[in-house]
């Protein structure tokens, strides 16, 4: 039996990003051998239970068993030394909602609405170069990326994506790109997949989840900047207050005439 390579690349990015999800990337360490990479990231138990919820019912020999974890830990071991995310497989039946149909980790969006840009007590002032493009979407524990109609003309200015379908509400959330896959043709009208590294502004209490949400993040408390290498030019965000409301500050005027 013959497998295919992008069968290795999911079971790595699966086994990956799963260890991240239930520990940190610095757990996951800096693997430049087989022996550096944690036996609860990967192993010949993981494989096993890997291949028996895939499909592959039938009997494998211990070769081709021993072959795919050697592929799969070298995979991870090449990624980590070229310091490139494991993607893994982009499937399009996430494109409908931005996410897997039967998204397991609900109660994590659940728990960020009230950082969202309407209920957040904050604001992200953007400067620079950058594109209000494409939609995020979702594959937890899996790295997010953002779903584009046309290929980008830059790889190096940073996108913002609309969250509603993904999310339920509106994040910004900006984009440095690594990687940009064309997707074959599918009936929502998506042709690339891009992926990189997300900045999202927050704060420390939500820090953690959106963190477990979107593994390929980082999260910014205060200020950032991405520098666009192409032409120098850069964008950077500083988060800052937002200013009472006109609301609240008719009622602290009305309340003035009684003191």
């Amino acid at each position: 039996m013959n497998i295919s390579h992008q069968y290795i690349v999911k079971l790595a990015s699966e086994a990956f990003w799963s260890f991240v999800f239930k520990n940190s990337f610095k757990e996951a360490g800096f693997v430049i051998t087989i022996e550096d990479i944690p036996e609860s990231l990967w192993s010949r138990e993981i494989l096993l239970k890997m291949l028996s919820k895939d499909l592959y019912p039938v009997e494998l020999s211990q070769d081709l068993i021993d072959t795919l974890y050697y592929d799969v830990a070298e995979t991870i071991i090449d990624h980590n030394n070229r310091e490139e995310n494991i993607i893994g497989i982009v499937y399009q039946e996430d494109f409908k909602f931005c996410k897997d149909p039967n998204f397991a980790f609900k109660n994590l969006i659940d728990k960020q609405f009230t950082d969202s840009d309407q209920k957040s007590n904050y604001y992200l002032q953007l400067k620079g170069k950058y594109l209000n493009e494409g939609e995020l979407i979702l594959r937890t524990p899996l790295p997010s990326g953002i779903l584009l109609k046309s290929r980008p003309t830059t790889s190096s200015m940073p996108y913002i994506p609309n969250t509603l379908k993904a999310l339920g509400f509106q994040k910004q959330l900006v984009l440095q790109i690594t990687d940009i896959l064309p997707l074959p043709a599918n009936k929502y009208g998506y042709n690339y997949f891009i992926t990189g590294l997300f900045y999202i502004p927050t704060i420390q209490d939500h820090s953690l989840v959106w963190l477990k949400l979107i593994p390929n993040a980082t999260t910014i408390l205060n200020c950032f900047r991405i520098i666009c290498y192409e032409d120098g030019s850069f964008c950077e965000g500083n988060i800052l207050p937002k200013s009472p409301t006109n609301k609240k500050n008719l009622i602290n005027k009305m309340l003035s005439f009684f003191y």
